[in-house]
């Protein structure tokens, strides 16, 4: 069965480097594949270890795609929806708070409470997630980029880089049994568990990733 999927998902990246012409278009392909390699896992993703992993290689997959988008792609607004740049800081705007926290001794995390229900598998997150979302759920103003005169695509993805591997560094510094302990607030999903806050950080930017391949390959 794996190897089913690994073949087509080797079609599929196959037919679409045939479509695409531009050196531009053909990298996206790549990391489609990269991409489709991953979320096989996902449904199996447990451990701190494992969790980790998936953050570098969703973090990696998306600044790649930064990376390699032209400036004037990069700014630009369609429709009304955010740009390429305001997917960018969202995700910086959403990751920074949580580097806040962990910052914090554990004793003062205490403040949120504790667990108290079975814990949600990542696929678990995810549903909970959308649901919220088809209830019209969004973004709130603390989460809402707005971007600065002079601000300049090196500059943005260096922050993001830097956030998300203090991100990293700060997770590993955290043991098993206190993932599933301790609990934050989540603007939508309400009091979480760590672990469950990071299912979350791991599926809301391969969310991103989806939206600003879309912007670039339209």
């Amino acid at each position: 069965m794996l190897s089913l999927k690994i073949k087509h998902a080797n079609v599929l990246i196959i037919n679409r480097i045939s479509y695409h012409k531009t050196l531009h278009l053909r990298w996206f392909a790549i990391a489609d594949f990269i991409l489709l390699g991953q979320l096989k896992h996902f449904s199996f993703m447990t451990t701190k270890s494992e969790i980790i992993t998936q953050l570098n290689q969703s973090f990696n997959a998306i600044q790649n795609i930064f990376e390699n988008t032209d400036e004037t792609i990069f700014f630009t607004r369609v429709d009304s929806k955010w740009s390429v740049a305001e997917n960018l800081q969202h995700l910086i705007l959403s990751v920074n708070p949580l580097n806040k926290v962990f910052t914090l001794p554990r004793f003062a995390l205490r403040y949120f409470g504790k667990m108290n229900r079975a814990a949600r598998s990542y696929d678990e997150v995810v549903a909970r997630y959308h649901t919220k979302l088809a209830q019209g759920g969004a973004a709130s103003a603390a989460f809402v980029p707005v971007l600065k005169t002079g601000n300049d695509k090196p500059k943005l993805i260096l922050d993001f880089k830097r956030t998300n591997d203090k991100f990293v560094k700060k997770v590993n510094d955290w043991n098993e049994s206190d993932l599933d302990t301790y609990i934050l607030p989540h603007p939508l999903l309400g009091k979480i568990s760590i672990r469950e806050m990071l299912y979350f950080t791991i599926y809301h930017t391969q969310h991103h990733h989806a939206i600003v391949k879309k912007i670039v390959a339209n």
